[in-house]
C-alpha cells in the first residue's frame, strides 16, 4: 500500500485513500493544507504544523479510526511519526464552530467570522438620534470620518426599508435624515417599531470610534487589522457601542463587520437594530486578495468599484489588477501611447470605458483612492517580459529575432508563444520607463510581471547562453 498524495491546480493536496475528509483539527489556527492524516509527521512536516492558541507549536491530532494499521505500517515504513495533539476526537466538527454554536451564534450571519464573538441573545433598536463619535487618533482620520458616513448611509437606506414596510410605502422614509458634518442619523417617532417589546428609549444612540494610530499615506503588507468591537446591553453605561483599533484600517474593518450585523439583525424589521455582542478580530493571513483581470475582460470604473465594496465587506485588503497581457493592453502610457491604442479593441467589448478600452492615469489613480479608503492596497499586474502579444504589436523590434511577432491581439486563453528579447537593450530601457508610469499611479510596494512563465515560454529553449543566464 502506496501513501499517494496527487496536487491538484488549485494546489490543495488529495487525501490517501482510508481518509475521512470531514475530519478536521481541532485547532482553529491550524494551515495544515490536507495533504497526510492529522497527527503524522514526516517528509512533508512542514506542512502539517499548527500553531496553538497559547503560540506554542504542535501538530494536529489524529484521525480516529480511519488511520488502519495497514496505512499505519505504511506511513511507519515510509519515515513518518504520529504525534497527537490532545485526545482524539473523530468526527467533530472544527473548534471555531463548536465555539460559536455553544454561544448560540449560528443565528448571527457575518462572514468572515471573528476569531471570537460572545452574542448575548439581546437585539437593541437603533435610536431616533444615532451619532457616530471619533477619538483620539480617529477624530483626524479622513479616512474613519469617510467609512463613518457610508456606515450611516447604510443604517439611512436600512430605515428607509424598514419605513416602507411600517407605512405600506409610503414616502414617510424620505424623513430620515443624515447630517454629515455631525456624523448624525435622525428618524421621527412614527417609524419606530417596537412589536417585539423593544423600547425606543432604550435605543442605541452613539457608536464611539477610536484608534491611536494616524492615517497612513499607504497601506502595506504588515499594517495591523485588528479590533474589538462591544455593542452594550440596556442596562450598560454609555456609550452605548464602540469599536476600538490600533489602526484605522482595524477601525474599517470593525466598521464592515458591524454593518453586515445591522443588516442581518433588521432583516424583516421595521427599525434597524443591532445585536448585543462583545467581540475580537485580526485577519489570519495579512495578505487577503482578489485578481481582477481586466486585461482579459475590461471592465468599466463603477463594475471595479462595485467589486472593491464587495471586497472590503468581505475584509479583504488587496486588489490585484491584471492589466496587460496577449489579450489587452489596459492602462495609458504617456510615453509610449502606440501600446494602449494597438492593445484595445473596444469592437470586442460592450463594457469600454467611454468607447475606449484601458484607463487613464487619472481613472487608476482613482481606483486606488477608492480602494485605500475601504483598506484596499492595489497591486498592478503587467504582461512583460511574457504574455507580451499586446506590446508587441506595437513595437515588434522589442521580441526575439527568431520569433514572429503576433499580427493581432490574442482571442483565446492558453500560454502564447509572445515574449520580449531580454539580449536586447531597448527592451530594458522600455520596461524601466513602463514601471516609472506605474509607479506614479500605485504607490503599493508591489507588483507582478510574468517572468516564470517566460522561462517556460522562451527562455529555456533559447540557444544563446547569455539569454538562458538572465532568464
Amino acid at each position: 500500500m502506496a501513501l499517494l498524495v496527487v496536487l491538484g491546480s488549485t494546489g490543495e493536496a488529495a487525501l490517501p485513500p482510508g481518509y475521512d475528509e470531514e475530519l478536521w483539527c481541532p485547532n482553529d489556527t491550524c494551515l495544515r493544507p490536507r495533504a497526510q492524516p492529522q497527527g503524522w509527521v514526516g517528509p512533508r512536516s512542514s506542512f502539517n504544523e499548527c500553531a496553538g492558541s497559547s503560540g506554542e507549536t504542535h501538530r494536529p491530532r489524529e484521525w480516529g479510526e480511519k488511520v488502519g494499521a495497514d496505512a499505519r505500517a505504511q506511513l511507519v515504513a515510509e519515515g513518518y511519526t504520529q504525534s497527537v495533539c490532545g485526545e482524539p476526537e473523530p468526527r467533530q466538527p472544527p473548534g471555531r464552530r463548536r465555539r460559536w454554536e455553544a454561544a448560540g451564534m449560528e443565528s448571527v450571519a457575518i462572514q468572515p467570522r471573528p476569531n471570537a464573538l460572545e452574542f448575548s441573545g439581546e437585539h437593541r433598536l437603533l435610536g431616533r438620534s444615532f451619532t457616530i463619535s471619533l477619538i483620539d487618533g480617529a477624530e483626524s482620520s479622513a479616512l474613519i470620518r469617510a467609512a463613518a458616513l457610508r456606515f450611516l448611509e447604510r443604517l439611512q437606506h436600512l430605515s428607509k426599508r424598514g419605513a416602507a414596510g411600517l407605512t405600506g410605502g409610503s414616502a414617510a422614509g424620505s424623513s430620515v435624515e443624515l447630517d454629515r458634518a455631525a456624523l448624525t442619523l435622525r428618524r421621527p417617532p412614527a417609524l419606530d417599531d417596537d412589536s417585539d417589546g423593544r423600547s425606543a428609549n432604550d435605543a442605541v444612540t452613539t457608536l464611539v470610534l477610536r484608534c491611536t494610530e494616524a492615517d497612513p499615506m499607504t497601506l502595506s503588507l504588515d499594517q495591523a487589522e485588528g479590533y474589538t468591537m462591544k455593542i452594550q446591553g440596556r442596562s450598560a453605561a454609555a456609550p452605548d457601542a464602540t469599536i476600538e483599533a490600533k489602526s484605522v484600517v482595524g477601525v474599517l474593518q470593525g466598521l464592515e463587520a458591524a454593518a453586515q450585523l445591522a443588516f442581518t439583525a433588521s432583516e424583516g424589521h421595521g427599525t434597524p437594530r443591532l445585536p448585543v455582542v462583545i467581540g475580537t478580530d485580526s485577519p489570519r493571513f495579512p495578505w487577503r486578495g482578489l485578481l481582477v483581470d481586466v486585461a482579459r475582460h475590461f471592465m468599466p470604473l463603477e463594475t471595479l468599484e462595485t467589486i472593491i465594496d464587495g471586497a472590503a465587506a468581505l475584509r479583504m485588503n488587496v486588489l490585484h489588477l491584471h492589466l496587460t497581457d496577449d489579450q489587452g493592453w489596459r492602462f495609458q502610457s504617456t510615453a509610449y501611447p502606440e501600446f494602449h491604442l494597438a492593445g484595445t479593441d473596444s469592437s470586442r467589448n460592450a463594457d469600454a470605458q467611454g468607447g475606449r478600452e484601458y484607463y487613464t492615469p487619472q481613472e487608476l489613480q482613482s481606483i486606488v483612492a477608492y480602494a485605500r479608503e475601504r483598506g484596499l492596497r492595489v497591486v498592478p499586474e503587467v504582461g512583460f517580459p511574457a504574455h507580451a502579444t499586446s506590446l508587441l504589436l506595437a513595437r515588434p523590434d522589442l521580441g526575439p529575432p527568431d520569433t514572429t511577432a503576433p499580427s493581432a491581439l490574442a482571442d483565446t486563453w492558453g500560454v502564447h508563444q509572445t515574449c520580449l528579447d531580454v539580449r536586447n537593450e531597448e527592451v530594458y530601457k522600455v520596461v524601466s520607463t513602463l514601471f516609472e508610469e506605474l509607479a506614479a499611479v500605485f504607490p503599493d510596494e508591489c507588483a507582478r510581471t510574468t517572468t516564470t512563465h517566460y522561462a517556460l515560454q522562451y527562455g529555456s529553449k533559447c540557444s544563446n547562453v547569455e539569454c538562458r543566464g538572465l532568464v
